[in-house]
């Protein structure tokens, strides 16, 4: 007809399902995707050069979400590796508290059997004056000591005093110098 304006047809090379020309770099990408083998970098590349439109982008989505599942993975892996060693530092913090509370126990009955063979106050030893035990009169001999305890802690300290005496005793006396033996007697110097 005339008068009438002609509208080309539209391009018959649009077709669905990444049939087109670059259907096959399209779907080189989606199978490294899934199968995980291949590099998808380079199969995007490939399909960016064959032209995808609309399959380019959904890929790219894929390959975001992808890697935002990654990063989630090797988060929760790191969170999971933070937990074990915070797990076992607080069962070695638990451990040496245990061994400490012990020993601290252990500690404050060897600190009241001393005081006891000691007859003093076993909180203060007698040097604390606001001390609620003893007010401060419990230094040592304020009470007669405990027996067992006194045999315990103080008799092999006074028996080895003793010994050290008895040693010292029987050493000869040192040899007289000349000039003391030259010298007269105390009694005689003041006269």
């Amino acid at each position: 007809m005339p008068g009438d304006t002609d509208v080309p047809d539209p391009p018959a090379a649009v077709e669905d399902d990444g049939q087109a020309g670059g259907g096959a770099p399209v779907m080189a990408l989606l199978d490294a995707l899934r199968s995980g083998s291949g590099d998808p970098r380079k199969a995007m590349l490939a399909a960016l050069a064959g032209g995808g439109g609309a399959q380019v982008d959904m890929i790219m989505k894929l390959i975001d979400d992808q890697s935002e599942d990654a990063s989630a993975a090797l988060r929760e892996e790191l969170m999971a590796e933070v937990r074990e060693e915070q797990a076992a530092a607080v069962a070695d913090l638990a451990a040496t508290a245990k061994r400490l509370f012990e020993e601290r126990t252990a500690c404050s009955q060897r600190l009241e059997d001393l005081a006891a063979a000691l007859g003093a106050c076993p909180v203060c030893f007698g040097d604390d004056l606001l001390c609620d035990t003893c007010h401060g009169a419990g230094r040592p001999g304020a009470r007669a000591p405990g027996a067992a305890e006194f045999a315990r802690y103080v008799m092999p300290a006074v028996e080895r005093v003793r010994s050290a005496v008895r040693r010292a005793a029987r050493r000869a006396p040192w040899p007289r110098s000349t000039a003391s033996a030259s010298m007269p007697p105390p009694s005689t110097m003041g006269a």
